[in-house]
């Protein structure tokens, strides 16, 4: 039987492919109940509760602050202006994008503090 993935909107941390999640065929789900999530370009993947043990989501990278990154798709930028400033300030903009990219990595840090500043509540 054949092996039906849905493609998600994160990227894959060892490469920067998209990531999938097995729906249907195979061990889609482990015995743990866990589905399988892979990247769709350099075959890393194994069973978890979510995407970001493949993904961006949640990895820390240390240099001055340390900073959490997260996978956001850019089709949602085009109406929330802070998730757009947060794409660009990683080098992705989703009105400029040669390139058509879907889905970019975002420091979680400085969305959380561009939403603040947009609401006011900034120090």
């Amino acid at each position: 039987m054949a092996s039906t993935w849905e493609l998600l909107d994160h990227l894959c941390r060892h490469c920067g492919g998209r990531v999938v999640k097995q729906v249907t065929g195979g061990p889609h789900i482990t015995a743990g109940g866990n589905p399988i999530y892979m990247c769709s370009l350099c075959g890393q993947g194994k069973a978890s509760m979510g995407p970001d043990v493949v993904c961006w989501c949640g990895m820390t990278m240390r240099g001055g602050e340390p900073h959490i990154y997260a996978c956001a798709a850019t089709k949602d930028a085009e109406t929330d202006p802070v998730l757009a400033e947060a794409l660009a300030n990683c080098g992705i903009s989703p009105y400029q994008n040669k390139y058509r990219l879907q889905v970019g990595v975002l420091n979680s840090a400085d969305y959380r503090r561009l939403a603040r500043k947009r609401e006011g509540l900034d120090e």
